[in-house]
């Protein structure tokens, strides 16, 4: 992902939660010429656009289940393929998930699923990604164990500039945005303030909290 600072190109970061609750969000900005002054955290001054996973309805056996809506996605994704050239760099973070030890077969299908669709659209855009496990991304930002309240605290204090698409119910909004700046750099030092700001929260500062 550092190849999206490179000096003088424009870049797109786009953090995806597959789920079926969960969300697009593409991070948009022109990187200054090489030995201007700025500062490092990109996604603060990035133009923001989220986009909620598009679904589609299935019969499955005795029951309908939800899936993310192959060719939906594709029209979301292919415009920023369309950017890619040599003044514009265009990357992906999926996240990925591993279902509870105990869920059944369904839930480790959907995971399946989702996970393939979107690297078969991904690689078929020639758009470059990178997996991370939800796991590794909130832990490094300080959100383990905080729950949706924390995403979306988070994602407020990062991103001031997406306010308008963070609506309370919108927690697969907030996680998409901070894989996003978890791709971008963004750790658990960003977060402290976030995490004091939740109602209620009883987990540590991030500052003070050990990471893997």
């Amino acid at each position: 992902m550092s190849k999206l600072l490179r000096p003088g190109c424009s870049a797109v970061c786009i953090g995806i939660d597959p789920d079926i609750s969960g969300a697009l969000a593409m991070l948009q900005w022109r990187n200054p010429e090489e030995g201007a002054e700025t500062d490092h955290a990109v996604w603060s001054r990035a133009s923001v656009a989220v986009h909620d996973m598009p679904v589609t309805a299935w019969q499955m056996a005795s029951r309908t289940k939800k899936q993310p809506c192959s060719q939906r996605l594709l029209e979301i994704l292919r415009p920023y393929a369309a950017l890619q050239g040599e003044d514009c760099l265009v990357r992906v973070a999926l996240e990925v998930t591993t279902p509870a030890h105990m869920s059944g077969k369904h839930a480790w299908f959907s995971v399946g699923y989702s996970t393939g669709v979107l690297d078969a659209l991904l690689t078929s855009l020639g758009i470059g990604y990178e997996r991370v496990h939800a796991s590794i991304w909130k832990r490094q930002m300080g959100l383990f164990k905080m729950g949706k309240p924390g995403s979306m605290a988070l994602a407020q204090q990062l991103l001031p500039q997406a306010a308008g698409d963070l609506r309370k119910k919108d927690h697969g909004r907030a996680e998409a945005l901070l894989i996003a700046t978890w791709a971008l750099g963004c750790r658990a030092e960003a977060a402290a303030a976030a995490a004091r700001s939740v109602p209620g929260s009883d987990v540590p500062d991030p500052a003070q909290a050990p990471w893997d």
